[in-house]
């Protein structure tokens, strides 16, 4: 597993980013702890075990293994340069992932609360 080009998990977040198809990123989850993907930009409906309800969620393929499991739901996913660029939201048994990029968390929680998100050191 390739580690040597991301920053080390001590590093403060100083961006938030877009990814884009073949971006690798990382996370560090409760679960898998650390670990590599590959930004797949493709898009899934994800159904939420006993809710009534749906979310388009973007897929994230493991460097070599499973990127996230049971526990690592709300892990950040960091690009290269350590912008945050989504939140996880599940894994696969088939070793892939599913994150929500994080603009859309802001937007959102900047709706719901009517507030303006800032993340510190963040322009």
């Amino acid at each position: 597993m390739k580690t040597s080009n991301f920053p080390s998990p001590e590093s403060f977040i100083s961006e938030i980013c877009q990814l884009r198809l073949g971006d690798e990123a990382m996370k560090i989850g409760r679960s898998t702890g650390f670990t590599v993907g590959t930004f797949s930009y493709i898009k899934s409906v994800c159904r939420i075990p006993g809710l009534n309800c749906e979310t388009s969620e973007w897929c994230f393929v493991g460097d070599g293994g499973h990127f996230a499991d049971r526990g690592d739901s709300g892990s950040f996913v960091l690009r290269q340069d350590g912008a945050l660029g989504g939140l996880l939201f599940s894994g696969s048994s088939e070793g892939h992932a599913y994150v929500t990029p994080i603009q859309d968390v802001i937007e959102d929680i900047e709706q719901r609360l009517e507030c303006t998100v800032k993340l510190p050191n963040v322009e």
